[in-house]
């Protein structure tokens, strides 16, 4: 998921909260039913149509700090990429035209990496050749994983003539989530932590690309970017 969606649904809560809220004070300050007839039907009618938006400024107002908590903790996850070493470079949100968005693109010496940010809660285990969630199969949750790979893995092939391998790393940021994968990967996708993240990417693999490399690379994905 996108930052911006978390904090979209953030900020549309907030607006239905507000916007129930003023609903409310509106119907006891003028209370319509006194506007049309004074009688017992529009009274009840009236009756219920504010409990009916006191339930949803309640149910809103109990939902708004998990959602505040699930952004909060995915910025986490983001300035953890975004500073996973001074040689590290992280790209957001690299755009391949019709083929799709890229989220997240790490580049270092250790290689490159594709990141993605999951809100799964639960615990977080192998089940075949898939991921799963409370013994749920996550099913294309890494088939997608490996496609954004193989997106920046064919693109910088064409625009560099290099065969560069891509690193997928799932990264679960909420803090309701078990990982219990021993650290191994799932058909070649990382499943972290945030707290995770820095070491994992930094120890990576030995491939060494340098400086030079690395800017090609940075450079290619930006200008795709541009388009």
């Amino acid at each position: 998921m996108d930052l911006s969606d978390n904090k979209r649904r953030l900020i549309r809560n907030i607006i239905w909260l507000l916007a129930a809220g003023l609903f409310i004070y509106v119907e006891f300050r003028w209370p319509f039913y006194k506007f049309l007839s004074d009688t017992w039907w529009y009274f009840w009618a009236w009756l219920t149509s504010v409990v009916f938006l006191i339930l949803i400024f309640l149910n809103i107002l109990v939902r708004l700090p998990e959602h505040f908590n699930t952004l909060l903790n995915e910025l986490r996850a983001v300035f953890k990429l975004s500073h996973i070493g001074k040689e590290f470079i992280h790209l957001h949100n690299i755009s391949f035209g019709r083929v799709g968005t890229i989220s997240h693109i790490v580049i270092g010496p250790s290689g490159i990496w594709v990141a993605e940010l999951r809100d799964y809660k639960g615990e977080i285990t192998f089940k075949g050749d898939e991921l799963a969630q409370n013994g749920s199969e996550l099913k294309g949750t890494i088939s997608h994983m490996l496609a954004h790979a193989s997106i920046v893995q064919n693109f910088l092939r064409r625009k560099l003539g290099k065969e560069l391998v891509v690193y997928p790393v799932m990264v679960i940021f909420s803090s309701n989530a078990t990982i219990k994968l021993d650290f191994q990967p799932v058909r070649g996708v990382y499943v972290v932590y945030p707290e995770e993240l820095v070491e994992t990417v930094q120890a990576g693999h030995k491939i060494n690309l340098d400086e030079n490399l690395i800017g090609m690379i940075v450079a290619a994905l930006k200008k795709s970017n541009e388009k």
